[in-house]
């Protein structure tokens, strides 16, 4: 496996973060490198946008003709990239799903270590203010215009600080990504500082004995944070899912180091508006850095894969008007796989949107 880098050339390097204009002018080089490369070398590219080294997976089987799922996956506190691809081994889980990753790194604090902006509690330790949110969410669109990305499929992941980070991304920008994965992370303690423009499906992996972002909520650094069932809840509510839960499954290994299958699941999907969940992994007896088992971030790859999204594109249903039919899957135009095509055409709830048009009306008061 090769790993190329791509890097703007000197002149047209932003003196400071990036704008929409010099992230699209790294994509586009990335796109006619990635266009050079024999078919099927799956590879990691590294981009220097200005900002910090963005690592991006193209998967063996990607083709410019069919739509990719895109997982992004969002650092610890003080991780850098090559740290987290080393441990989490994303690239395996990618191949097995033909899915594009992108692993950005967060600007450096004044202890040189990469974070992001997430919360109040986690972790802008320095107050620099800078808006990773919306650096996230120019990196996610600089691929959608260079790579052929499934609008229905952009999910985001992060571990602690970049869990934090995957929960804001949720509350900024939900017309964009399906869903998140926060490990060991958290959300705002103040829930009016989150409100979705739609549901997002969240999958909530927090550990009992984690001493750093403990379950029942607490302290960081002087500022308050939810816990486990608190941030499941309140993502609940956010999709409208009442406050109902389901707990009749089998019990995961996703951390190798309790032994036997010590996550049990606690689902929300009760009442929920069209394409929103919550699901809660509670690792008993595990820490904040999970040792994940062998099957632990299948485990999240297929959580992913089985919860797309409602892409809002224009004219998404029949130029956006009411009472128009679903667009079929891929090859007219709509950017949407068979796969989830059917999904989307076989939910019970998905005639509402046909119906009535505007996706805040198939919302319950």
């Amino acid at each position: 496996m090769q790993t190329s880098h791509v890097a703007l050339p000197a002149a047209v390097k932003p003196r400071s973060r990036p704008g929409t204009r010099s992230i699209a002018a790294v994509f586009a080089a990335m796109a006619l490198l990635f266009s050079a490369q024999p078919a099927n070398a799956q590879q990691w590219f590294v981009i220097d946008g200005g900002r910090g080294p963005v690592h991006v997976y193209i998967p063996s089987n990607y083709s410019p003709f069919s739509p990719a799922p895109l997982g992004v996956f969002l650092h610890a506190y003080g991780w850098t990239v090559e740290e987290t691809k080393a441990y989490f081994q994303l690239e395996t889980h990618a191949e097995e799903y033909g899915a594009i990753l992108l692993l950005p790194e967060g600007s450096r604090d004044g202890f040189d270590n990469p974070f992001w902006n997430a919360t109040v509690a986690c972790c802008d330790f320095w107050n620099t203010g800078i808006d990773d949110s919306q650096y996230l969410r120019s990196l996610i669109e600089g691929m959608q215009t260079n790579l052929n990305i499934n609008p229905a499929r952009i999910h985001v992941a992060g571990l602690s600080n970049g869990g934090f980070m995957a929960h804001r991304m949720a509350c900024d920008h939900a017309d964009l990504i399906a869903g998140i994965a926060n490990i060991s992370g958290s959300t705002y303690f103040d829930p009016s500082l989150c409100q979705p423009s739609r549901p997002v499906h969240v999958l909530e992996i927090r550990a009992t004995a984690d001493p750093l972002i403990l379950y029942e909520g607490g302290l960081f650094v002087g500022s308050p944070y939810p816990g486990a069932i608190d941030t499941a809840e309140q993502s609940a509510v956010n999709s409208g899912c009442s406050l109902v839960y389901d707990d009749d499954f089998p019990a995961l290994d996703f951390d190798a180091a309790v032994p036997g299958s010590e996550t049990l699941t606690r689902r929300y999907a009760d009442g929920c508006w069209p394409h929103g969940s919550v699901t809660l992994w509670t690792v008993e007896e595990g820490g904040h850095v999970p040792d994940v088992s062998e099957n632990a971030m299948s485990y999240v790859s297929a959580f992913f894969h089985a919860h797309p999204q409602v892409p809002l594109w224009a004219g998404g249903w029949s130029g956006g008007q009411p009472g128009g039919s679903w667009p079929g899957p891929d090859g007219d135009g709509s950017g949407i796989d068979s796969d989830t095509f059917d999904y989307l055409n076989g939910h019970p709830q998905i005639q509402c949107l046909l119906e009535s048009g505007p996706y805040q009306s198939c919302m319950p008061e």
